[in-house]
């Protein structure tokens, strides 16, 4: 077999490859979907009625776990904060209530965990902290003083503020979403779309490569 027709047959099976994993791997996979991971500040103590929260946009279904980033003055705390997920601020229901179940840590990220939400894909949503320890002991959230988080902003006690908290939500979805909004953000990235182009010409050259193989191992061929 000649080096280019090696070349196509392993692209080909590499391609038919990655297409039926797509097409039959029903599994659900947790992917980071929102995030903003920046910060220079934090929020400041949370106790009670002063409430912190952040507006987010989904981009899956499946929505099930939100982090934020904490710190706790170096203290131990034994009472958990509980999360409300809303649909907005202005929303008066939770969509989930979730209690937190770990021990805060200083300066790592604290996890909620819940019912992956079947609607979430493409909706903004909303979530805020409530806290109300029984003694003084209490923790903050890390934020960012500017607006880097173009798709939603920060809440303090139901009002918009300037800044974004540092926080990551993920969904569970399968391969076939993942793969689609992966190659959408390819199309609409023009770093990437320019990284996309440069391949395609090291394939072309690579070809034009093997074709001169090609014409090389077929002259030994007849030689024999």
């Amino acid at each position: 077999m000649s080096p280019r027709f090696i070349f196509v047959f392993g692209l080909v099976a590499v391609i038919a490859a990655g297409a039926l994993l797509l097409a039959f791997d029903n599994q659900k996979y947790s992917v980071i979907d929102a995030r903003q991971e920046t910060f220079n500040t934090s929020v400041g103590p949370i106790r009670g009625a002063t409430l912190h929260g952040q507006t987010f946009r989904s981009d899956y279904s499946g929505l099930h776990k939100i982090e934020l980033f904490v710190a706790t003055y170096g203290k131990k705390i034994k009472t958990t904060p509980v999360l409300h997920l809303r649909i907005s601020p202005q929303a008066k229901k939770d969509i989930r209530r979730i209690k937190g179940v770990q021990k805060l840590k200083d300066n790592q990220y604290y996890s909620f965990s819940f019912k992956p939400l079947k609607f979430s894909q493409d909706k903004k949503l909303y979530f805020f902290l409530e806290f109300r320890p029984k003694d003084a002991k209490t923790f903050t959230i890390w934020q960012s003083s500017r607006d880097l988080y173009p798709l939603g902003s920060r809440y303090k006690k139901g009002k918009k503020v300037s800044g974004d908290l540092a926080f990551r939500t993920y969904s569970r979805t399968n391969l076939v979403v993942i793969s689609k909004d992966f190659g959408h953000k390819i199309i609409s990235s023009k770093s990437v779309s320019a990284s996309i182009i440069f391949y395609v010409i090291t394939l072309l050259f690579l070809w034009r490569s093997l074709g001169k193989v090609d014409e090389e191992w077929k002259i030994r061929a007849k030689q024999k």
